[in-house]
C-alpha cells in the first residue's frame, strides 16, 4: 500500500466526486432521516467521543485500507493484465469485489458472537445483505474507473457505513440489534439499481476513458 502511496492523488478528485455527486446524495440524506428519525423517537445518542471514535475506524478501517486494498493493490494488478483485452474492463471490475465478497460473507457469518451475545441468526438474510454491499461496491469501483480518484471512492464506502450502521454508532440501544436480522428485503431493490447505473458509467461510449484512466493508474504505481 505505502509503496504506491502516490495513488492517494489529488487530480481528478473533483471529476470523481461529480460523477458519484447523485450517490453520495442520496447517502447524505438517508442519514439525515436517520438522525431526524432517532431524535423523533426520543433515542438518546452516544457520546461525542464514541461518535468519533466510529466516524475514525469506519475511515480507517472501512474506507481506507479496504479501499487501498481492493481498489488499489488487487485492481490495478488486474488492470495491468486486463487493461487492452477482450472483456478486461469487466474483469478488472468485478474480480478484485469477488475477493472482497469472501470476507464480507465470513463477517457476517460470526456476528452471531458479536459481544459474546447469543441471538437469533438469519443466514439468507446474511447473504442478501453481503450481494446488496457486493452491487454497491460494483457501482463504486465503477465511479472509481470512470473519475479515477480513489479519495473519492473512500468518502463514498465511509458514507455508505455510516449509513448501514447508523444505529450502532450513533445511537443508545438498551438492547442488542442484531444487524443482519434488521435486514429489509425491499432492500434488494438497490441490486438492479446498482447494476444498471454501472452500466451506464461503463456504457461503450467511455470505455476509451476508462482505459486511459487505468492506464495513468498503472504508471503512477509502477
Amino acid at each position: 500500500i505505502f509503496k504506491n502511496f502516490k495513488i492517494y492523488r489529488i487530480k481528478n478528485f473533483f471529476k470523481t466526486l461529480k460523477i458519484s455527486s447523485l450517490y453520495l446524495t442520496y447517502l447524505f440524506f438517508i442519514l439525515i432521516y436517520k438522525i431526524y428519525s432517532a431524535i423523533i423517537k426520543n433515542n438518546s445518542f452516544k457520546s461525542i467521543n464514541e461518535i468519533i471514535f466510529f466516524i475514525f475506524a469506519t475511515i480507517i478501517v472501512s474506507g481506507f485500507v479496504t479501499d487501498s486494498i481492493f481498489n488499489g493493490l488487487i485492481l490495478n494488478s488486474f488492470a495491468k493484465k486486463y487493461v487492452d483485452k477482450p472483456y478486461g474492463i469487466f474483469k478488472i471490475l468485478i474480480y478484485p469485489n469477488l475477493f472482497l465478497l469472501i470476507p464480507i460473507l465470513f463477517l457476517y457469518t460470526i456476528e452471531i458472537i458479536d459481544l459474546g451475545m447469543n441471538v437469533d441468526y438469519n443466514p439468507i438474510k446474511a447473504v442478501c445483505m453481503a450481494f446488496l454491499i457486493f452491487s454497491i461496491r460494483i457501482l463504486t469501483t465503477a465511479i472509481y474507473l470512470r473519475g479515477g480518484n480513489i479519495l473519492v471512492i473512500i468518502l463514498n464506502h465511509s458514507m455508505m457505513y455510516a449509513v448501514i450502521y447508523f444505529e450502532y454508532a450513533f445511537v443508545k440501544i438498551l438492547t442488542y440489534n442484531n444487524n443482519i436480522n434488521q435486514f429489509n428485503y425491499l432492500n434488494l431493490i438497490y441490486i438492479p439499481i446498482c447494476l444498471i447505473l454501472t452500466i451506464f458509467l461503463l456504457r461503450k461510449s467511455k470505455l476509451e476513458e476508462v482505459k486511459e484512466n487505468l492506464k495513468e493508474i498503472n504508471l503512477i504505481t509502477n
